[in-house]
């Protein structure tokens, strides 16, 4: 009898995890099933927006299902990154944020309906911009 229950803990132990990763994958795969919204908080045409456009593009592609870029500029980004934070944390409301929606609640904290650390979790970085200034004695 010691080993029939020996065996079936052993069976138990090597399938439990075969059959986690098995229903982790199905789940994986399955996402998105429906388009996906990216709201960009500044306005149609500029770099945040290019870049937010070509992701869109290649996601789409790649993942078969579309990704919607949905301009919502104003309030130096606030208004996208709420829309984000309020919307259902299912994957398919996505913000391409700057560095600026991270330093807004503690500038705006008594306007802001959303934390910067909390609300959001990272999918990815999709840009680096450098930013460089020129200065000389006289500008002509």
């Amino acid at each position: 009898m010691k080993s029939g229950k020996k065996a079936r803990w052993t069976a138990l132990a090597i399938g439990l995890p075969f059959a986690l990763a098995v229903q982790m994958q199905a789940q994986a795969q399955s996402w998105p099933a429906k388009p996906v919204r990216v709201l960009v908080g500044f306005s149609a045409g500029g770099p945040t927006d290019v870049v937010a456009r070509a992701f869109a593009d290649h996601a789409s592609r790649a993942l078969g299902q579309p990704f919607v870029v949905d301009n919502k500029p104003g309030a130096n980004t606030i208004l996208a990154a709420e829309a984000v934070a309020a919307a259902p944390a299912d994957g398919y409301t996505l913000l391409l944020g700057a560095t600026n929606h991270t330093m807004i609640p503690a500038l705006y904290s008594q306007r802001v309906k959303f934390d910067a650390v909390h609300s959001f979790a990272p999918v990815c970085s999709l840009a680096v911009s450098p930013r460089c200034s020129w200065w000389g004695r006289r500008c002509r």
